[in-house]
Formats: structure tokens, C-alpha cells, sequence
């Protein structure tokens, strides 16, 4: 991580193998490659500092389990803040976000649209592509 201010090149480290650990978990009840993780972190290249949202999901593992090809998505941040580190497995709608005060991950309830909210989603995707 050249990029990353050395303040958190050990917390990102930390991080990493503690995802590394839940998706162990996660491959126990169902398998890795049914989880994805995003996470916001700053890019920094000397006195510029860009607040950046990543995106990784796995597409294949090697024979140990590990990550060996995952789909990257880079952008910029929509929150303000930088460590917002969310996984989650792919159809549900709870996921789990890691707490960097406490060290650990907190299951949370996603949200769900009512009849009227999808409806209204429909008709402003058929608006835009009209």
C-alpha cells in the first residue's frame, strides 16, 4: 500500500486478516465466493488526498482458500468519513459492518422497499431510459 498514509497501513493489515477470518466462516456456511466487502479508505499522493470506496468480490480462490481473482470496483466516497467496512453475502439483506473502535463485526438489517418505493424506482428507470 505505497499509497496509504503509514498511520493506517497496520490497520488495514488488521483489517484484512480479519476479513480474512470471517470469510473462513463464511465458507463454512456457504463459501467465500458468495460474499463481497466494500470499504472507504483515503488515496493519498503527496498534499492530495482523495477519499476513495472499494469494492471486491471474489470470482475464483485457490486451492487454499484464498482470493486468487476478484472483480474491483474503485470510486469516489459518498460518505465523509474514511473505514466504512461493510460485507456482505450476496442476496440477503442484513449484512455485517466492521467496527473499528471495538475490533469486531455487527450484524445489521439492510433495508427494504415498500410496494410503493419499487414502484417508484420502476417508473424512474423507465423515465430515464425513454
Amino acid at each position: 500500500m505505497p499509497f496509504a498514509p503509514s498511520s493506517k497501513k497496520k490497520h488495514c493489515t488488521f483489517v484484512g486478516e480479519s476479513v480474512h477470518r470471517r470469510r473462513a466462516v463464511g465458507s463454512a456456511m456457504g463459501g467465500r465466493l458468495d460474499y463481497t466487502i466494500s470499504y472507504d479508505f483515503h488515496l493519498t499522493n503527496g498534499r492530495q488526498s482523495r477519499l476513495i470506496h472499494h469494492h471486491l468480490t471474489p470470482i475464483l480462490l485457490s486451492d487454499d482458500g484464498r482470493i486468487w481473482l476478484a472483480l474491483c470496483t474503485v470510486s469516489l466516497a459518498a460518505t465523509d468519513e474514511p473505514e466504512h467496512i461493510i460485507m456482505q453475502k450476496n442476496g440477503e439483506r442484513s449484512y455485517f459492518e466492521y467496527s473499528t473502535s471495538r475490533h469486531k463485526w455487527e450484524k445489521k438489517e439492510g433495508i427494504t422497499l415498500s410496494d410503493t418505493e419499487r414502484g417508484l424506482e420502476i417508473v424512474g428507470t423507465r423515465l430515464h431510459d425513454e
